[in-house]
């Protein structure tokens, strides 16, 4: 027996034919784009994300509340012991001492700065231009990296403000020798060495470690 098939009849078989087509090409496309996008993204973050070990019994507990108090903390060095810090607020060019005992009682004070600028002087006049860094040495005085001032190492004492180094460039530099003739770089970190009493440098710009005898 023979089927003849009209045009009409024709037409809707070729076009459900293309459709088998288009879907089975989509599926492939789409399997394609779903092995790469794992395979490229599992390369990337393997090495980033490694293995995770959660070591259990440490808890967190916010001791001072910045926004309370107006200020924005960017680093904290202790002072002497356990109980008696110094305080940067980088943004304000600020320094303040946090007293906080075993009894949870908390004080903070202004130490010094008086937004950003350069002016050495008494504590309640000093200036200070957005440090990042500093230290403090074993009798409790402290040396600032006080870099967008003249890439400035200053000193701040019960007595004021001083700069030990540096501070006459207006561009950085990698200059040894008496601290007037010193420069540095805009960008460093200071560490304090008891056993030596000294000021370490790391100076990421020039790629230098640097030392100040004190």
């Amino acid at each position: 027996r023979t089927l003849y098939l009209n045009s009409e009849a024709k037409e809707k078989k070729s076009f459900n034919f293309f459709i088998k087509i288009f879907d089975f090409m989509a599926s492939l496309v789409s399997t394609f784009c779903a092995f790469f996008f794992f395979l490229f993204f599992n390369i990337s973050l393997t090495p980033v994300l490694g293995q995770v070990i959660f070591e259990d019994g440490y808890s967190v507990t916010t001791v001072i509340d910045g926004n309370k108090i107006k200020i924005n903390p960017y680093s904290i060095i202790p002072v002497s012991g356990d109980t008696h810090f110094i305080i940067l607020d980088s943004s304000a060019s600020t320094f303040y001492t946090l007293s906080h005992n075993k009894d949870s009682d908390i004080t903070v004070t202004k130490l010094t700065g008086n937004g950003p600028g350069y002016a050495d002087g008494s504590l309640d006049k000093a200036k200070f231009n957005k440090p990042r860094s500093f230290a403090v040495d074993s009798k409790g005085n402290i040396y600032v990296a006080d870099m967008k001032n003249m890439h400035a190492i200053r000193k701040i004492s019960k007595s004021g403000v001083t700069t030990i180094a540096g501070g006459y460039s207006k561009t950085p530099g990698r200059a040894d020798g008496p601290g007037l003739n010193a420069s540095f770089s805009d960008d460093n970190e200071l560490s304090f060495i008891p056993k030596r009493c000294t000021l370490m440098i790391s100076e990421h710009g020039t790629r230098l470690v640097r030392e100040i005898q004190l």
